[in-house]
């Protein structure tokens, strides 16, 4: 089962919030509202799927996902795959999904994927943000790096937007080289007070043909622990509702297609 969370931006406040939970599971999707679009006035929904109180289920992506895919028949489509340091798209748009954030210059969302569990370790991939307000000096250090080059968190407690806020740094000069997400940093502070020294942050591939927002790939590991999760805890990543989506059954899987809108294709029973 795999998780990814759609956050929309308020036009007001400017403010990103967690609306709503996508959820992949034994070859089927479904998605539900959170908590945090009961605070967005502003927000209506994913196209036609506008019942914030529904669960919508579905045997292939939803269209609002699938669309924020790359074509295969877009020039840069081969070089968008290694930028991700993937092979084939099409196998796996979740984990294209998961990396990019699906982010379009046309509209107010963008995909916040959950930490996946690799064996007892707690995994994240991600692009650093701002790398474009970098010094051209720094971007220079940073084509130099390797796989494998250690990186650093550090507290941004002084930061007036965000006092939560992690940056990456690099160690020996030490220099920094852009925050985390912002989703994760609550989180993160969290595990670095319980045991910094066991949160390791790598570089994965370094991009030097990429626009900047690709441009370094890195991979966060920690030790997976059942009772500590790095969304779920915060009250906007909850479900809107308690109700468990169980995908095992035939019986769940007939159910579910009452849920359904027109952009939705329904699931059938086995």
């Amino acid at each position: 089962m795999r998780n990814l969370y759609v956050a929309w931006q308020d036009a007001e406040t400017r403010e990103w919030i967690p609306v709503a939970l996508l959820t992949e599971a034994v070859g089927s999707y479904s998605l539900r509202y959170t908590r945090g679009a009961r605070r967005c006035s502003g927000f209506v929904g994913l196209g036609r799927m506008s019942d914030l109180e529904k669960v919508y289920y579905s045997s292939t992506l939803f269209p609002f996902f699938q669309n924020r895919v790359i074509s295969r028949s877009r020039p840069e489509y081969k070089s968008y795959l290694g930028w991700l340091g993937l092979t084939n798209i099409t196998d796996d748009p979740l984990s294209v999904l998961s990396i990019t954030g699906g982010l379009r210059a046309t509209d107010s969302f963008e995909l916040v994927p959950a930490p996946r569990r690799e064996g007892e370790k707690l995994v994240l991939d991600f692009f650093p943000r701002g790398l474009r307000y970098l010094p051209p000096e720094t971007l220079a250090s940073i084509a130099t790096f390797t796989a494998g080059t250690r990186l650093y968190l550090l507290r941004d407690i002084q930061n007036l937007f965000d006092p939560k806020a992690l940056l990456l740094r690099t160690d020996a000069p030490v220099v920094a080289i852009g925050f985390l997400a912002k989703y994760y940093c609550a989180g993160l502070d969290r595990l670095l007070t319980l045991n910094a020294n066991h949160v390791i942050v790598k570089v994965k591939q370094v991009n030097t043909e990429a626009p900047l927002d690709m441009r370094l790939l890195c991979t966060l590991t920690a030790p997976w622990s059942e009772s500590f999760q790095l969304l779920e805890s915060e009250d906007d990543f909850s479900p809107w509702t308690d109700e468990i989506v169980d995908f095992s059954g035939s019986e769940a899987l007939g159910q579910a297609s009452i849920s359904l809108d027109l952009e939705v294709k329904p699931t059938k029973k086995p």
